[in-house]
């Protein structure tokens, strides 16, 4: 019998659509496994079909319904979606913001087990606990692969790390769906069967959304959905996983090889016309680099983080753009950084109802793609400032203190600089784009934010709008944050509430001795 995933690439060798002709499903396997079933066909799917002895799927009828599909497995009949066939909008799913990281609704197996996975952007695999986990939690939900009609578990697994600890998995295959885009993975739904994480509650589970790789080990749920292009963001109005959305005009080429990542041409505070005071040209050091600095936009990390060389002339960079730091006094560079987070913490001194943040400076962040295109984005305090929740000592009163949402992550590399991780703060401002086609692109909107109705994308509120101007010339103003001005006039409302963070704020794991 010839391998799942044999059959599907065959269906796939007789479609010509554009997405079909894309799809990542193909190369892996026609390089192995699939080629005898192929070369047997001529390359076309009925040599394929006749291989792994089946005549009654719709692949092998040459039933051409774009809703239907066989994939064949010891008798396993499961639909099948190919590109966007069958969908002519995007297909959206609402992201939730659990106190440290977005999560997505993820359905597994037939009839379908929920899971609330965390969208990972820096990260590949589909994580699940099974129902079989030694070291899970009681109150965490498993996958139960008895409970569905069209899972098979193989005798196979992988050790996953993660900032958090390390993950002992089982590979399985069945039908996974987020929202209206549904595809099957085969050894692709990796069951946790022991881990040892720096856990603070129930863990769902991860759904990887790392750049597309071109023989993965594990197939990848984008890619394998024929999913080309996806953007995630969130606002207090609700967040949204958006996929096959239309192609962004002002993407840049991303200049990863093995994550998501552009080129980082400098970091300001207060303004965008001020001099950088980290990533500019003295950073090109070596021979051959390429970028003063690289960035991973990771919907996975809580933070924005990279080195503490850079955080503290942030830190005091910020103050000296902020009249109220500095006004304290301060002369080094780590005195104006303790001014700046002693002010930030003390917030609640002269914050009303979160009135008031917006006197603290934005950053302003210049990306640049491989095809020479650029962006300057600025992320104001009301994505960088967070609420912390704690316990007054010897009490069970809690309160709240403000801290900015940076730490510290070393990751040099000799051609990309030293690589800042981007976290949520990027995701609370900005609809980050991920274009998957090739050259795979990544870019950056101020398009309202506003989760999920019914399957499809829904403005966000009224306070977080765009707001049309009697006029403008669309460029960065710089000053209060509230008068930001976009391309066109647009003036968009920044203020928000205050993002709280009530757990442990998630880390990166990158492979720190690889390049970006």
């Amino acid at each position: 019998m010839a391998p799942l995933r044999c059959v599907a690439a065959a269906a796939c060798c007789d479609n010509t659509s554009v997405a079909c002709a894309r799809s990542r499903i193909l190369l892996p396997f026609l390089l192995t496994s699939c080629a005898a079933a192929l070369v047997a066909a001529g390359g076309g799917a009925s040599g394929a079909c006749a291989a792994a002895g089946g005549s009654e799927t719709p692949a092998c009828r040459g039933d051409s319904n774009a809703d239907q599909v066989a994939l064949l497995q010891s008798g396993l009949h499961v639909g099948r979606r190919q590109g966007r066939m069958g969908r002519e909008q995007s297909s959206c799913a609402a992201l939730t913001f659990t106190g440290d990281c977005l999560t997505v609704s993820v359905g597994i197996g037939t009839p379908a087990q929920y899971f609330d996975a965390i969208a990972d952007t820096g990260s590949d695999d589909l994580v699940i606990p099974g129902c079989h986990c030694e070291s899970c939690q009681e109150s965490e939900p498993c996958f139960d692969k008895s409970k569905s009609s069209t899972a098979s578990v193989a005798d196979w697994g992988l050790k996953l790390s993660y900032g958090s600890g390390d993950i002992e998995t089982r590979a399985a295959t069945d039908i996974v769906s987020i929202n209206a885009v549904t595809t099957v993975l085969e050894d692709g739904v990796m069951l946790i069967e022991d881990y040892q994480l720096d856990s603070f509650g129930p863990f769902d589970g991860l759904i990887g959304l790392g750049v597309p790789k071109n023989h993965p080990l594990v197939p990848q749920f984008l890619p394998t959905a024929g999913v080309q292009r996806f953007s995630l963001c969130y606002q207090k109005a609700g967040g949204a996983l958006e996929m096959d959305v239309p192609e962004l005009s002002t993407a840049m080429e991303q200049i990863g090889t093995l994550h998501w990542g552009l080129g980082l041409w400098g970091i300001s505070a207060g303004s965008s016309e001020v001099p950088v005071f980290a990533c500019g040209a003295d950073a090109m050091t070596s021979e051959g680099q390429r970028t003063p600095c690289g960035a991973i936009p990771d919907s996975g990390t809580t933070y924005l983080m990279g080195p503490m060389s850079q955080i503290l002339v942030m830190y005091a960079s910020l103050c000296d753009a902020w009249e109220r730091c500095a006004a304290m006094e301060g002369k080094t560079d780590a005195e104006k950084a303790a001014n700046f987070k002693f002010m930030v913490s003390a917030c609640n001194e002269w914050l009303e109802d979160d009135e008031g943040l917006e006197e603290i400076p934005s950053l302003f962040w210049r990306f640049g793609g491989s095809n020479e295109t650029a962006q300057t984005i600025e992320l104001t305090p009301w994505s960088y400032i967070a609420y912390l929740e704690g316990h007054v000592e010897g009490t069970h009163t809690t309160h709240q203190i403000c801290y900015p949402m940076i730490g510290e992550y070393e990751y040099p590399t000799s051609t990309s600089g030293s690589i800042w991780i981007a976290g949520l703060p990027l995701f609370y401002q900005y609809k980050v784009y991920f274009d998957q086609t090739v050259p795979m692109k990544i870019g950056f909107s101020e398009e309202p934010c506003g989760g999920c109705q019914d399957g499809a994308a829904k403005t966000a509120l009224l306070t977080e709008q765009a707001v049309p101007l009697g006029g403008g010339d669309g460029k960065n103003i710089t000053g209060s944050p509230s008068r930001r001005t976009l391309a066109g006039g647009i003036r968009h409302a920044t203020r928000r509430k205050i993002m709280t963070l009530s757990k442990t704020p998630r880390m990166p794991d990158f492979n720190i001795s690889e390049p970006l």
